[in-house]
């Protein structure tokens, strides 16, 4: 058998996550479509409008649901907060030293400051709340959490914290075949990086000691090109926010990153990857992690059958579209009421004749000459009502009540009053 050179053998790994990616790319496009979807109903983006329509409304209902259920959960969340107590096993110490109980004691609050401080600097508590916002309308969140510096303290300390940071589900990617995502044979994340934020990782080398390549990561930087291979769901996203300068973002590159079972080397270990732009390998080895597990937390708001959960917009999406459509309707019927047709005799009245003017008048022959064609507005009432019963079957649904609506970003339980 001929040896494997790391040439020939990186090559083989970038191969092998670029085509599992690629093929989750194509084969997941329904669920990319719906993902859209849902983020639109969040929006209140308008949808389309209809050929021979006047109006295309979008209704509220489902941005109401997702953020009081989000918040609500957010405050259940942190209804105790800090949500540790740190407190030494030998209180007490020893009975020889009456003060050793409370060195203890001290080292144990320090310890839980420190860890404090940590969580404030991850910024956990926004990024816990922006993980309930995206579980629910998705029905699956995923949450990654690496090891990282994130600046200094006060007195000029690095802060090494494990971050927390929650995906949106066309930044990831996982192997199709799996029933359970914990279980999946490879699971990996898309960032949409700029040359900056690769600097900061040739830094990690140096702070924390990451296993990173800094060689293949220069390489990366100095790499000059006009298109890049970020995931087009994730651009769409983008471009959907307003980042419409295509020449911004072709300047941005992909940072692919791969944790599973490579079956190039088909050795049944679990290794860590990182590519850029799908071409550059920056980051290879075997998972490091004691407990050998990847860093993520996948949240479902309903688990059921499949990898992933059932969340709002499954639940309700169909039918607040439907709504929507209700609304279209009953608004074209009061806006034809209000501004309607006429309808004359042929040859009697001229158009500059309907032209709006204070104390105007129109000769006509026979007052049947001109009369304004009235729809009745019957219909536009029993749509109101109809729509009234959707709300009431959206909110039975999720749970999200009427007196359920409350906005907090970072504030406790004690300190938010439902509205």
């Amino acid at each position: 058998m001929a040896k494997t050179t790391p040439a020939t053998l990186a090559g083989r790994v970038i191969e092998e996550i670029r085509g599992k990616v690629d093929d989750y790319d194509g084969g997941m496009g329904a669920f990319m479509q719906s993902i859209r979807e849902y983020d639109d109903l969040f929006r209140v983006k308008k949808p389309a409008r209809r050929a021979n329509t006047f109006s295309n409304p979008r209704l509220t209902e489902f941005s109401r649901a997702t953020i009081a259920l989000g918040t609500l959960m957010y405050r259940m969340m942190t209804a105790k907060d800090p949500f540790f107590t740190t407190i030494p096993m030998d209180f007490m110490g020893n009975p020889f030293d009456p003060m050793g109980g409370m060195i203890n004691y001290e080292r144990g609050q320090t310890v839980q400051h420190a860890m404090m401080a940590q969580l404030r600097a991850a910024k956990y508590r926004q990024q816990l709340l922006k993980a309930n916002m995206y579980c629910l309308p998705f029905g699956t969140v995923f949450c990654q959490e690496d090891y990282r510096v994130i600046g200094v303290n006060s007195r000029g300390r690095r802060i090494p914290v494990t971050d927390f940071i929650p995906r949106v589900m066309d930044q990831v990617a996982f192997d199709r075949g799996t029933e359970r995502i914990d279980d999946a044979d490879w699971v990996s994340t898309m960032d949409v990086a700029s040359n900056a934020t690769l600097q900061r990782l040739i830094a990690e080398v140096e702070l924390v000691n990451a296993p990173w390549n800094k060689a293949a990561l220069q390489e990366a930087i100095d790499l000059n090109e006009k298109s890049n291979t970020i995931n087009p769901y994730v651009l769409t996203r983008l471009q959907r926010s307003g980042i419409s300068d295509t020449d911004a973002i072709s300047r941005r590159k992909e940072l692919l990153m791969y944790y599973g079972k490579l079956d190039c080397l088909n050795d049944g270990l679990e290794y860590v990857c990182a590519l850029i732009n799908r071409k550059i390998l920056v980051r290879f080895h075997a998972n490091n992690f004691q407990h050998g597990k990847r860093p993520f937390r996948v949240a479902k708001w309903i688990d059921w059958a499949g990898p992933l959960g059932i969340g709002l917009g499954q639940g309700i999406g169909g039918l607040h579209k439907s709504m929507d459509a209700n609304r279209q309707k009953v608004q074209d019927n009061v806006a034809f009421a209000a501004y309607n047709i006429w309808k004359r005799k042929k040859g009697t009245i001229s158009d500059d004749d309907l032209a709006i003017r204070p104390f105007g008048f129109i000769d006509v022959d026979d007052h049947n000459d001109i009369t304004a064609l009235n729809p009745s507005t019957q219909g536009a009432e029993a749509g109101l009502k109809l729509e009234d019963l959707m709300k009431q079957e959206i909110r039975a649904w999720s749970g999200a009540t009427d007196t359920l609506q409350a906005i907090v970003t970072d504030a406790t339980a004690s300190e938010v009053a439902i509205a």
